[in-house]
């Protein structure tokens, strides 16, 4: 419910840096995903997929380029991108180009920050996005079936979301996510066919980020 009441809401106004989170993909069934957090708006300058194929270089391309148009606008947009596999080399290559103080890397098989609570990194951020969607305050994102789809699509139980015997979270796991979505009746698999990408961390990173980048 929280998610859908950000996607309805239109009395929030974007402020401070723009954070663009980029979660790097080699394309095919799996796409390169970007979007920004301007204060308490997610999605207000980008929220999009690209899909170059096996070529990683335009995605550097794209970035660069949405990096610059931002400036021209009078921003100061910073870059938090997934620097584990593909996205090291695009991380490293953007350094070259951007000042290394705007470009974060972000590694989702780190360490969590509260190993009391979490298993690890990813299941951190993936629920202090909900913390963020619960802010009484209100947020506002792009009213975008896709995007819902694939913060949500996450579910709790056996072998899915769920507390170790430490009581530490976990996320469920893409594969499991995989193997779930493939086994429903072919009218909803299709429309969970964006599976792949799911949960497409950047968009979970980006309400977490700000703190990181900005000290």
């Amino acid at each position: 419910m929280s998610v859908l009441r950000a996607r309805k809401n239109d009395q929030i106004d974007p402020y401070g840096p723009v954070i663009v989170g980029v979660d790097p993909a080699r394309g095919g069934s799996d796409k390169t995903a970007i979007i920004d957090r301007q204060g308490r708006v997610m999605g207000h300058n980008v929220c999009r997929k690209v899909d170059y194929g096996h070529y990683t270089m335009p995605i550097a391309g794209e970035l660069v380029r949405l990096y610059r148009d931002l400036l021209d606008r009078g921003e100061r947009p910073f870059i938090a991108i997934d620097a584990t596999g593909l996205g090291g080399p695009l991380y490293d290559r953007l350094r070259e180009i951007i000042p290394p103080s705007r470009v974060c890397p972000v590694n989702f098989s780190s360490q969590t920050t509260d190993p009391n609570r979490f298993a690890n990194r990813r299941a951190e951020i993936w629920s202090l996005l909900g913390d963020w969607f619960a802010d009484p305050a209100g947020v506002r994102c792009p009213d975008l079936d896709d995007l819902q789809g694939d913060i949500c699509v996450p579910i709790r139980g056996k072998g899915a979301t769920r507390y170790d015997s430490a009581g530490r979270l976990i996320l469920e796991s893409k594969e499991h996510i995989s193997e779930r979505v493939i086994s429903r009746p072919i009218t909803e698999t299709r429309l969970l066919s964006r599976w792949r990408s799911i949960p497409a961390r950047c968009w979970i990173a980006i309400p977490t980020m700000t703190k990181k980048i900005l000290n």
